[in-house]
């Protein structure tokens, strides 16, 4: 061969077919998370006149709720990933070191 051909992989129409699955699933679920983070900085509703600011996010860490909040969900976070751990665990260990009826349903 002479060195300039294509390798086969690129050949394959799978290729081109997934230019528009990776183009919707950008608007559907990267875009709106772009514009919620843009619109955070914005001072007025998409479409209107609007300067650039930080005042949402101050408000947001100056409000005593905010604290509280986060601790909450800090905690909750937490303890369900250790549940969801121990329950692993323990399915894990009757899946593969026991007997037990179902066991390869788990």
């Amino acid at each position: 061969m002479n060195g300039h051909t294509v390798p086969r992989a690129h050949l394959r129409p799978g290729g081109l077919l997934r230019v528009p699955l990776y183009l919707a699933l950008f608007c559907i679920l990267v875009w709106p998370v772009l514009m919620l983070v843009a619109g955070s900085f914005r001072s007025a509703a998409p479409g209107f006149d609007a300067e650039w600011t930080l005042a949402a996010w101050t408000s947001t860490f100056d409000s005593p709720g905010t604290g509280r909040a986060m601790s909450n969900a800090l905690l909750l976070s937490l303890v369900t990933t250790l549940a969801a751990t121990l329950l692993a665990a323990g399915l894990a260990f009757l899946s593969e070191r026991t007997d037990v009826p179902l066991r390869r349903a788990v």
